[in-house]
């Protein structure tokens, strides 16, 4: 089997002052592998990701003060995306009410492959 990783990445400058909504969406089939996320301060942001099928990855609060956090799926199963499926990212900039994040840094790592 040939496979790539495929990386995609977002950086957002300063203190946010509201949540961030990404959409991302591939022409190919693929498999969501990890995310890393991270903010420069000690913050309360969560990232979620969900897509329309089995990607479900409910908020999980992110690295902080430069360490990033790792995000995984739940279970060691494979979260397979279909080609042209949608793929949303979430970033609450305070998580419940608390502390914003600064100069926030998310990466999403995916696998593509064909037999």
């Amino acid at each position: 089997m040939k496979e790539r990783l495929v990386m995609w990445n977002d950086f957002y400058t300063g203190t946010l002052s509201g949540n961030v909504t990404r959409y991302i969406e591939f022409p190919f089939p693929a498999a969501f592998y990890k995310a890393k996320a991270v903010a420069s301060n000690d913050s309360s942001a969560t990232l979620a990701l969900s897509g329309a099928t089995a990607l479900s990855i409910a908020a999980q609060t992110i690295g902080d003060s430069g360490d990033p956090k790792t995000i995984t799926p739940a279970s060691t199963d494979v979260v397979r995306i279909a080609a042209n499926e949608l793929i949303t990212m979430t970033l609450d900039y305070d998580g419940s009410s608390g502390t914003a994040a600064e100069n926030v840094h998310v990466i999403l790592w995916f696998l593509t492959g064909e037999a």
